[in-house]
């Protein structure tokens, strides 16, 4: 069953025992919400995935600020996710604690440790992770080029347009600068319309 609550189950002779909520649909938030209060505990897993990064991002956020905005119902909640810029939109408080598991990298491989502490993760090491898992090295650079991307705010072009002909190779830096230009200012217009001529050689 995804969702339970033992406190509903016992109410009658264990008052002190905490509510359990283990969340899965979103569609049960609701109910969270509704029956949550400072002895419940609930848990989520990856909770927003599916949906485009920002909105996770915004869907975590947005329920953990909804809890601390209440310290007497606040539940105890732990939260796992992938989402590793939830802690850049929520306010510092003591309410919140991050934690991650520890490890290394040891002569380019990823070395787990099993070992909670306290801290941010900062990447999800998905290269390294790949590499262990037995994809081909084309693959793992591949990744690495489109998350550079992402996080740079770059425009990629697709890998089947990179061809081995002459004439496309020459094209290609022409087609990236259209692809980088702001054409929403003037000054982007103007660089790009400076900076064609070159590319045209």
């Amino acid at each position: 069953m995804p969702f339970f609550s033992l406190q509903s189950a016992y109410q009658q002779t264990h008052n002190e025992l905490f509510d359990i909520f283990i969340l899965a649909p979103n569609g049960l938030m609701s109910h969270i919400f509704q029956e949550r209060s400072g002895k419940s505990l609930v848990i989520m897993d990856e909770f927003g995935k599916g949906t485009k990064v920002a909105n996770g991002v915004g869907l975590v956020v947005g329920t953990i600020e909804s809890f601390i905005s209440d310290p007497a119902a606040c539940p105890h909640t732990l939260l796992a996710t992938h989402f590793h810029t939830v802690h850049d939109h929520l306010p510092a408080t003591p309410h919140v604690t991050y934690l991650t598991f520890e490890s290394l990298r040891h002569e380019g491989e990823l070395v787990y440790l099993y070992q909670l502490k306290e801290g941010r993760a900062s990447s999800s090491y998905a290269s390294l992770v790949g590499q262990a898992a037995g994809l081909s090295k084309d693959i793992v650079q591949r990744q690495q080029q489109i998350t550079q991307a992402f996080s740079s705010k770059r425009k990629l072009l697709p890998q089947l347009m990179t061809r081995k002909e002459p004439v496309w190779n020459k094209a290609l830096p022409l087609v990236q600068m259209l692809l980088d230009a702001d054409l929403a200012t003037q000054e982007g217009a103007e660089e790009l319309l400076r900076n064609m001529p070159a590319a045209l050689k």
